[in-house]
């Protein structure tokens, strides 16, 4: 029963996984969403260690610091280009309205 149960479990979480990924690509730009992806290899190394006592080697670690670096750099660079968007007075959208494709 336990494995059945973490199975069911298991699916419905990808599937809400999945849909939530769909909705913010909708929702917003592409480019702004899809780093966010980058840290599903970084929740399951944690999730290897706080469940299961995996010791991490250094490689690992160095990918997680890569990770944890591109990301704040995109951040970085994506607030700067919305405050240039901004002073210069060009139109930009922090979230796209939803677009009916039938009417």
């Amino acid at each position: 029963m336990f494995w059945v149960l973490t199975i069911v479990i298991n699916g419905w979480s990808n599937f809400a996984a999945w849909y939530l990924k769909v909705l913010a690509y909708k929702l917003d730009k592409v480019t702004r969403v899809s780093p966010l992806f980058y840290f599903e290899t970084v929740f399951t190394l944690l999730m290897d260690w706080l469940i299961f006592g995996v010791q991490f080697g250094a490689w690992q670690i160095a990918g997680i610091c890569v990770i944890l670096a591109m990301f704040a750099v995109k951040i970085i660079v994506a607030r700067n280009e919305e405050l240039l968007k901004m002073q210069t007075g060009e139109q930009f959208e922090l979230i796209k309205p939803i677009e009916k494709s039938r009417q």
